[in-house]
């Protein structure tokens, strides 16, 4: 029996080098909806009002974007992870002519890295930005060279360790399994299962 439960916690279960999000199942605020991942958003200035899934600007699918904020600090999306993260990219938007800046800080809220995006053309979108670290990364910023130009992002790409229970949600995650992780947590299962039948068959006897 708790092999059997074990079997079904295994098959719900992702060990995940890289964990994708492409925003296209979400609505609404971002803040708590992707924190089954361990990651949470907000924005500096606005709180837990941005950034939300949004459409246009040349994407007919959805995609995070902060579009109100106060004056300070301007438009920024800020994604804090619960979990530990070795790496960041991200497609990145913002107004016509301007750029992206990508930070990473780390737990004590020290700059590890920063990449900054070429000019954005009128597509509005300019590629990825990406930032790998040996530190773990704890929070993740992205600011337009404008204070009052919109900032979005769009193909959010972690890489970690994190396990998460429960099925992919659809096309929000496509996670890549860590084989060294499954086989380790199918081991450490079995290993349970044996010594509770073997406890179990004890108690039978005495």
């Amino acid at each position: 029996m708790f092999l059997s439960s074990c079997l079904v916690l295994l098959s719900s279960t992702v060990i995940a080098n890289e964990i994708h999000i492409d925003f296209n199942n979400g609505s609404g605020s971002l803040r708590n909806q992707y924190e089954r991942y361990g990651i949470i958003f907000d924005s500096e200035g606005i709180g837990d009002r941005m950034p939300t899934h949004s459409t246009g600007y040349e994407s007919s699918t959805p995609y995070a974007r902060c579009s109100v904020t106060t004056y300070p600090p301007g438009f920024n999306i800020v994604a804090h992870f619960t979990v530990d993260v070795e790496g960041v990219s991200a497609d990145v938007q913002t107004a016509y002519g301007r750029y992206v800046t990508m930070r990473a800080f780390n737990e004590a809220g020290d700059l590890i890295e920063e990449k900054e995006s070429p000019a954005v053309p009128d597509g509005f979108w300019k590629g990825r930005l990406s930032i790998e670290s040996e530190e773990p990364i704890a929070r993740v910023e992205w600011w337009p060279s404008l204070d009052n130009a919109s900032v979005g992002i769009d193909d959010l790409v972690i890489i970690t360790d994190h396990i998460v229970v429960g099925p992919p949600n659809g096309s929000t995650t496509v996670p890549t399994l860590s084989m060294t992780g499954i086989m380790s947590l199918v081991m450490t299962m079995m290993a349970i299962a044996i010594y509770m039948r073997r406890k179990s068959e004890n108690r039978s006897s005495a």
